[in-house]
């Protein structure tokens, strides 16, 4: 071979190896290395051993500061219901961290879990409707079932004997939950947060746990309390079940402030009742006026996502493994996905970190909004965009340019993941909404009743409330600047909020038991969901505890209403997913 053949091909060759080898090396050579920065990971410390963003330490830090064992409010919450559904390794790391010992003696529980006292509520149930609930071939029975409705309508100690001494039993726990009032400060680790592999996404402690467990408990004994004629120790349980609701454990993250929302419904629901009974002079309804007045918002979701979520997002970007922190998606396959095989490639981590963070800004400034009607306008557009975009990396264009560029698989890997995990954050200022939407309701219901311990009935509209509360309180959030609609009916009123369709859907409430602006008969409930409104309807109905049916008579139901083949059980649990929706 002369030597002008093997220049020939060592320059031939050269420029095929260039040509060739410079776009695989773009296609799969290794990632770029990760920059922190303000931009990138937006905190640049605490760091980890190998020299990542430490986003666990940064929280627990940041929770940690002026928290002392006498302004902790979650050290009462945790003793009050120990063990806290804890394995005995996660208790004594929650308690080293709190610096106190092991509680030795168990705290409230579910009561559907307590199994000694369901045996003795089906003993009582047993001989109050002279059966034997026992009997498994002839009874399905569900001791706490049965009594369930006594968490939220009023009840006495003669009604449910049984119930009463599980309270009294309590009383230490109660005690120690009524603690919380005076503490300012709320620390409780999740345990998942001091072993290997730890990371955002296993923050939520022990509390969220056993916050519920709590409140269904607080309103067990407020209604009971109610029914034995004691409005005022019925609203300081249900003025904690509030208070609750505000501590500072529900800025910090989002799972948080959806427990504080489901503890706020129980804790409108039993005002409700309370403000339903009459018992309440003038100067208990000023006591829950002022109360109300000094509350504030429950945390706006807008702060949680613009911190907390933010950090807990970008953590999965940067864990080591990208394919892992994509396994840990649930992804709905009537979704949008675009070309995932794109994520079998090394990606450039910036990119995605940036266009993360630019996601998380529209986000953030879309449930900011404070009109309940815009914010849920924007936050559809900002999902129907990210749907297009991620539908848009399936053309040839970006697809091309996603496949020979780390920079742009970084920006299509953080579409994904936006369309994926940010759209369901409205939901989150949306219950806030109603929260707010409720208890502003309660607070002119306040106003109604102090009107009719004045005059001896209620007003005929609510422009004569205008001596008893601030005017703007009239105003339904949902209803572009309009009142709440009100109405006398009977010996009480129907108070409503045209709620998120803007409708009035004459007081169809959104469970179904306030049809037309009247209650109805557990046969009839029926939900109307979404051409539903937020109700008050007084007098309220009181607790009924019906006999329980045998089994025979339950399958005679089924027939009744699905035909004399009783029905195909798939479809009948379709049809009650319909008629009551989850929200």
């Amino acid at each position: 071979m002369t030597r002008k053949t093997k220049t020939y091909l060592f320059v031939v060759g050269g420029a095929f190896l260039l040509l060739v080898g410079i776009p695989l090396w773009f296609i799969f050579g290794p990632p770029r290395r990760l920059v922190i920065s303000p931009e990138t990971t937006v905190l640049t410390e605490p760091l980890t051993a190998d020299g990542q963003v430490d986003y666990v330490t940064a929280v627990i830090e940041q929770q940690r500061v002026g928290v002392t064992q006498d302004n902790n409010a979650a050290i009462p919450l945790l003793r009050a219901t120990w063990p806290c559904e804890l394995e005995p390794n996660e208790q004594q790391i929650v308690c080293e961290e709190l610096g106190i010992e092991p509680p030795q003696k168990d705290g409230l529980n579910k009561l559907d879990y307590d199994d000694a006292r369901l045996e003795r509520i089906t003993a009582w149930a047993s001989e109050k409707w002279g059966v034997d609930l026992t009997d498994e071939a002839e009874f399905d029975f569900n001791p706490y079932d049965h009594i369930e409705e006594a968490t939220s309508h009023p009840w006495s100690r003669a009604q449910i004997p049984p119930l009463a001494e599980w309270i009294d039993d309590h009383a230490d726990s109660f005690a120690l939950l009524h603690q919380m009032e005076d503490r300012d400060h709320f620390f409780c680790p999740s345990p998942s947060l001091f072993v290997a592999g730890r990371s955002l996404a296993s923050t939520v402690g022990p509390d969220v746990v056993v916050m519920r467990t709590a409140a269904r408990a607080l309103s067990t004994r407020a209604m009971m309390h109610i029914g034995e004629g004691k409005p005022q120790l019925a609203w300081r349980d249900l003025r904690l079940l509030f208070v609750m609701t505000r501590l500072p454990c529900v800025e910090r993250h989002m799972v948080y402030t959806l427990v504080a929302c489901a503890v706020n419904g129980i804790a409108c629901q039993g005002l409700e009742q309370l403000l339903n009974s009459g018992q309440c002079d003038r100067a208990l309804l000023e006591e829950i006026d002022r109360f109300f007045t000094a509350l504030p918002p429950i945390a706006d979701p807008a702060i949680i996502v613009d911190q907390y979520e933010r950090w807990m997002l970008l953590e999965m970007v940067v864990r080591e493994n990208h394919e892992e922190w994509f396994s840990l998606l649930f992804v709905d396959p009537d979704r949008p996905q675009g070309p995932k095989w794109l994520l079998s490639l090394p990606i450039d981590k910036n990119a995605t970190l940036r266009r993360m963070n630019q996601r998380i800004d529209e986000m953030a400034a879309i449930i900011a909004i404070q009109d309940p009607l815009q914010m849920k306008l924007a936050g559809k557009q900002f999902d129907d965009q990210l749907q297009q975009a991620v539908n848009d990396w399936g053309d040839l264009g970006p697809t091309a340019a996603a496949t020979i560029s780390q920079s742009v698989r970084g920006i299509y890997a953080a579409d994904l993941m936006a369309s994926w995990l940010m759209t369901a954050y409205p939901q989150a200022k949306l219950a806030q909404f109603r929260c707010n939407t409720t208890e502003r309701m309660l607070r002119v219901a306040v106003a109604l009743e102090k009107f009719r311990l004045e005059g001896g009935e209620y007003p005929d509209s609510l422009s004569q409330l205008s001596g008893q509360l601030d005017v703007r309180l009239l105003i339904d959030p949902y209803a572009a600047g309009r009142q709440f609609r009100y109405e006398r009916r009977d010996k009480g009123y129907l108070l409503l909020s045209v709620f998120e369709n803007e409708l009035d859907d004459g007081g169809d409430s959104i469970s179904g038991e306030i049809l037309n602006g009247e209650w109805v008969g557990e046969d009839e409930e029926r939900s109307n969901w979404p051409d539903v409104d937020l109700v008050l309807r007084f007098p309220m109905p009181p607790l009924v505890l019906t006999k329980p049916k045998t089994r025979a008579e339950v399958e005679a139901e089924f027939d009744w209403l699905y035909g004399d083949e009783g029905g195909n059980e798939e479809e009948m649990l379709e049809e009650m997913e319909e008629a009551y929706p989850v929200e």
